[in-house]
């Protein structure tokens, strides 16, 4: 992973369990790809947000992380 400044977004990998209805499928394209049964897609958290964050978001969705890993930084 390359050096970053403090504001440097971090750029995560996760893979939820089944299909993304679709209008967040709609929100997320063009970096959602689909794979039955469950849905990986990038997400780019700003300065100040990380991993929790975005779990605890796609958690009060109802949607379960089967998996997450950080994929760069911007």
């Amino acid at each position: 992973m390359s050096e970053a400044g403090p504001d440097a977004e971090v750029v995560f990998e996760l893979t939820v369990e089944g299909e993304l209805g679709p209008v967040l499928r709609c929100a997320l394209q063009p970096d959602a790809v689909e794979r039955q049964p469950s849905t990986t897609f990038r997400a780019t958290a700003g300065a100040g947000l990380g991993v929790a964050d975005l779990v605890g978001m796609l958690d009060a969705e109802g949607l379960t992380v089967e998996s997450i890993r950080v994929a760069g930084l911007r």
